[in-house]
């Protein structure tokens, strides 16, 4: 994608404009790729079917609320149970990433899929050692079995780790690294260097949660 202007390979280039079934569907798409191209394999689609039948099985209203994210990562999220602490943690993580100013009130579908998505992986690399922290080790280890998406390398891995200088880290931190190298992936392309436009554009694209392009306009 590195040879797409960046006006338009972005997720979401037009900040501020109105939300349309379009805009939806590139949001959805965008949530369930974790291959950075911009499109759906197999694999991707079935997830995203996954997504959606917890989606209509625990979510009562148009938004998933603090009473629907248990219910809705064991199905999405590979069946691992939730315990109350951790799933308000989790939801109150997702409300940080929404991306509208509605966000206070809940989750919309795309939200679920990415987080639903890292908490799959995330139960994959703990191995059933639930204390709320996952080792360097077990990441790296991760990254060689192919669980993380598939644009987050070894070098972003090892960058990662550089960054967070601690030999754990939490669910929200391994959240935040894919929601932002998913980002900055698109931007970068092929050279994963940004130059000023491309960080002007990232700063302002629709994925950037909304309090924080609040701040930055």
């Amino acid at each position: 994608m590195g040879d797409l202007d960046v006006s338009t390979k972005a997720f979401g280039p037009n900040e501020g404009a109105e939300k349309n079934t379009k805009n939806f569907a590139e949001d959805v798409v965008y949530a369930a790729d974790r291959g950075g191209d911009g499109k759906l394999n197999f694999l991707e689609y079935l997830y995203l079917r996954k997504a959606s039948v917890a989606w209509y099985k625990c979510v009562q209203e148009r938004l998933l609320t603090r009473t629907d994210v248990r219910c809705a990562l064991i199905i999405a999220g590979n069946g691992r149970m939730v315990d109350p602490g951790e799933a308000d943690f989790i939801y109150r993580t997702g409300l940080d990433l929404s991306l509208a100013d509605w966000s206070y009130r809940g989750w919309n579908f795309p939200t679920l899929v990415i987080i639903a998505d890292a908490f799959r992986t995330w139960s994959y690399i703990e191995k059933g050692l639930v204390d709320g922290t996952v080792g360097i080790r077990e990441l790296r280890e991760g990254v060689k079995k192919q669980w993380l998406p598939q644009i987050i390398t070894p070098s972003a891995v090892e960058q990662f780790i550089r960054v967070i200088k601690n030999s754990n880290f939490t669910f929200p931190e391994y959240l935040n690294f894919v929601f932002w190298y998913k980002l900055f992936d698109i931007y970068a392309g092929q050279t994963h260097l940004l130059e000023l436009k491309e960080w002007l554009a990232l700063l302002h694209d629709r994925v950037i949660p909304w309090h924080m392009r609040q701040a930055i306009d």
